[in-house]
């Protein structure tokens, strides 16, 4: 009898432990690649809502004794398609994931759309482009509201509200940017007749917007309509939209609100106004219990994109404990959920849309100003424009623009020419080639943003340039010292050590500072001057006049010093100059410390402009090299003028070609020296250097 009950004590506790045992739900987010940093706004929201679940206990699904926690799964994406499905495959094939946290990126969705179907799991999604519900599928929802009506919406806040009748649109080139920009179109034309007076477009990681800004100045345009998804293409957009003085106003989609842009791109973010389906703002009493608790553990207030995981996790919960965990009860009950979410009221049509209505802000000293909360009833009696309302272009300013992407293109290629001299001081006198110099000019925008908050904006840039000096030590004992002699006469083993510098120190400033873009003040102060027309920021006046006085610091160093005579006789012949009592390797580091603080001044120059990302150093890189080629490798004359030829070209072709084709332009350009001219603008016709 005692064996007895002891089996059936052991089944008791084995049935009660199966019962506990975890509700597993997935979520497929960006923890790595360009979109890391909203990969950890969505865990937060996911971890804000377990924590909501389980500190009752759990869920009950119908049916069950008792509670059982909720866990999260997170695959990692790494910010892409291919990595979507693989993530996706990976959820599926632990056969315990009940619901699914799907992207947020309308790609990625599409992409894992098909497969969601054959596994049959019920999934949320924050993507917003019309066309995913539209699949017939029965297991994507959507809890944000879709392109169309967001579209029409923002249309009748433009029209309507804002007075706008020459509206210019520049959008993102993924599926969320061209997809909003086509319903934003066909919106205008649906409704009040008429068409936008320019469509433009930019990529994921651009780093200048002038050309796009100017050419809808200069197409007559009352208002810009950005659709975008990335943080830091949005903070840029804004501060260059303040700095270069435009007279249109500027309608941003969602992404513009959200604490991260806000933060990044500061006071030049006032005025702006934002149609967007969350902000902490929003008076019910969801939103604000919410918005306290994140901003309890977090510090901040809550954006968009933790909002939406929180909602989404929420909703999973409610259905399961409406219907259980069996994917079809749980589909059902999604379907038939009526709720107040973070974000707002939440019930699913036919197709799976949740949300329907948004809310127009505006930034107001850092926060949101709800201006008003408009829905489907909003578009009644709105009627087509009677032709003739809408006012002609007029007089544009094609001239004054030409000149404004000219006054732009030349303050980059100084930097550009900053960079390329680097390449060239370290060519002349060791015969070695850098690839790692831009990378140095990614740690030197870390470094003034590291330091410039503590100790001002000057003094960093000066800690800036001697910390550089002091990393050149460094990086010379590691990538050139151990193979001196091997690079001697054939710097081949040089440029590996630096590819492979590259490497680590583009991981190493992603381990120590993370995926948020960093982007300090300028010491040359906000804003611009205005010049015949031209409005010339003053970052990039001051970028203008550092580039010369370095110039001419350098032009001083190397014909009016015993240094610049040494640094001289090394660079046309190291073996004489040894014999001579010239110490050669003393020179070589004096070399590898210039080198390094010009790519640390580069940085610092560029920072309070461009952001400062981990993957920036390859990029500039390639274009200083093309820079030193085009203008002759060698020759100090020809990287200054091929970097500023370079600064100019891709700025111009950018704005009046193609923005895709904007990087490609260093290419272009070194190919058409190197056919034209093999030598280069200002090198030696001569043969091989001895």
């Amino acid at each position: 009898m005692k064996a007895r009950w002891t089996i059936f004590g052991l089944l008791g506790c084995a049935l009660a432990a199966a019962q506990a045992k975890p509700i597993v739900l997935g979520a497929i987010v960006e923890l790595t690649g360009k979109s890391a940093l909203a990969g950890e706004q969505e865990r937060r929201g996911v971890a804000l809502a377990l924590e909501e679940m389980n500190e009752r206990g759990g869920l009950r699904p119908p049916g069950s004794a008792q509670r059982r926690p909720a866990e999260a799964v997170f695959e990692d994406n790494a910010s892409g398609n291919a990595g979507s499905v693989n993530a996706l495959n990976k959820l599926a094939g632990r056969g315990d994931v009940v619901g699914l946290l799907a992207p947020l990126r309308s790609t990625q969705v599409l992409a894992i759309l098909g497969r969601i179907n054959e596994i049959g799991i019920p999934a949320v999604t924050g993507a917003t482009n019309e066309t995913i519900t539209k699949q017939g599928s029965r297991w994507i929802f959507r809890i944000r509201t879709d392109d169309g009506l967001a579209s029409r919406l923002a249309v009748r806040c433009a029209v309507g509200d804002m007075g706008a009748r020459r509206i210019a649109i520049l959008h993102d080139s993924d599926a969320f940017g061209s997809g909003g920009a086509r319903a934003f179109r066909n919106a205008m034309q649906e409704m009040y007749g008429i068409a936008p007076v320019l469509e433009d477009q930019f990529h994921a990681g651009d780093r200048d917007f002038t050309g796009q800004l100017v050419a809808a100045r200069s197409a007559g345009a009352d208002l810009l309509v950005v659709y975008g998804t990335r943080e830091a293409d949005a903070g840029l957009i804004m501060r260059r939209y303040r700095q270069l003085g435009m007279p249109y106003q500027l309608l941003g989609s969602p992404s513009f609100g959200t604490s991260i842009v806000l933060t990044l791109a500061g006071r030049e973010a006032e005025g702006v106004r934002i149609f967007t389906d969350f902000t902490p703002e929003a008076p019910n009493a969801v939103t604000q219990a919410y918005r306290e608790k994140y901003r309890s553990r977090y510090g901040e207030e809550p954006d968009l994109v933790a909002t939406q995981a929180y909602d989404g996790f929420r909703l999973l919960g409610q259905a399961i404990e409406a219907g259980g965990t069996d994917p079809e009860s749980l589909r059902r009950a999604l379907s038939r959920l009526r709720t107040a979410g973070a974000s707002g009221e939440f019930r699913f049509d036919a197709e799976g849309n949740g949300r329907h209505d948004i809310d127009i802000v505006t930034i107001h000293d850092g926060r949101h100003r709800v201006l008003e909360v408009l829905d489907a009833a909003s578009l009644a009696g709105v009627v087509k424009l009677p032709p003739g309302s809408v006012p002609p272009s007029g007089a544009t300013a094609r001239v004054a623009g030409a000149f404004q992407l000219l006054t732009e293109g030349l303050a980059l290629g100084a930097v550009y020419a900053l960079v390329a001299l680097g390449f060239v001081m370290l060519y002349n006198c060791a015969s070695l080639v850098n690839f790692a110099q831009g990378d140095l000019v990614m740690i030197g925008g870390y470094l003034l943003a590291a330091c410039a908050p503590r100790i001002g904006v000057w003094p960093a840039m000066g800690a800036t340039i001697l910390a550089m000096a002091g990393l050149s030590v460094v990086f010379r004992r590691v990538c050139y010292d151990p193979i001196a002699e091997e690079s001697k006469h054939d710097f081949t083993p040089f440029v590996v050590t630096t590819i492979g510098a590259s490497i680590f120190l583009t991981n190493a400033a992603r381990l120590i500072w993370g995926a948020h873009p960093a982007m300090p003040e300028s010491g040359f102060g906000r804003g611009s001057a205005k010049i015949a027309g031209v409005f010339v920021p003053y970052h990039e006046a001051g970028i203008a006049g550092v580039t010369i006085a370095v110039l001419a610091l350098l032009y001083f160093v190397f014909q009016k010093t015993m240094l610049g005579v040494r640094l001289r006789a090394v660079a046309q012949d190291r073996d004489t100059a040894m014999l001579m009592g010239i110490p050669a390797r003393t020179m070589i580091a004096v070399t590898f410390a210039g080198a390094c603080m010009l790519a640390g001044l580069g940085g610092a120059l560029l920072a309070p402009v461009y952001f400062v990302q981990p993957e920036m150093g390859s990029m500039f890189s390639t274009k200083a090299f093309a820079a030193a080629i085009a203008g002759g490798f060698g020759s100090i004359p020809g990287a200054i003028v091929g970097g500023l030829l370079l600064g100019v070209m891709e700025t111009l072709a950018g704005a009046y070609v193609s923005q895709a084709l904007r990087d490609g332009i260093a290419f272009v350009l070194l190919i058409g020296v190197l056919i034209f001219r093999p030598s280069g603008l200002f090198g030696e016709k001569s043969g091989e250097r001895g």
